[in-house]
């Protein structure tokens, strides 16, 4: 399934206080972060939804860690990560991106909901015997 962020999946990463105090560049963010991961997933040959808002559900949560330190950042302000525990989310975040664009990490179909096996087209074909041969062709 895809759909959009909500502010109830930024409240999954960070404080209400914390969404407010960055609510001025949060929406223009997550609107960035959205096109970002959008663009990892076409890269990786994946069904894409029509809707430009939309990504797939199961990367909310990375969408989301990046939207956080990049809010923040985007304020010149300080964020509150007394264990690097926000930043390492953000890289680990990019990380399941580059995945994705690689087609190691899957994503649902945006129709169906069904997840999606993208190998690149490459179908592996059984090699067959030849009918003519050198043996068989000799004397011809």
């Amino acid at each position: 399934m895809w759909r959009a962020i909500t502010e109830d999946d930024l409240l999954q990463k960070m404080t209400e206080a914390e969404l407010s105090a960055v609510s001025n560049v949060v929406y223009d963010v997550m609107t960035t972060v959205t096109d970002m991961v959008r663009g990892y997933v076409a890269s990786s040959g994946a069904e894409m939804d029509e809707d430009p808002t939309t990504i797939p559900d199961r990367l909310i949560g990375s969408a989301c860690a990046i939207i956080l330190v990049d809010a923040y950042i985007s304020l010149g302000g300080t964020l509150v990560d007394p264990k690097g525990h926000r930043k390492d989310a953000k890289d680990e975040a990019l990380q399941r991106l580059r995945d994705v664009a690689a087609g190691k990490f899957s994503v649902d179909d945006p129709v169906t909901g069904v997840e999606q096996s993208v190998d690149g087209g490459v179908s592996v074909v059984g090699r067959r015997s030849p009918r003519v041969t050198r043996d068989t062709m000799r004397g011809l």
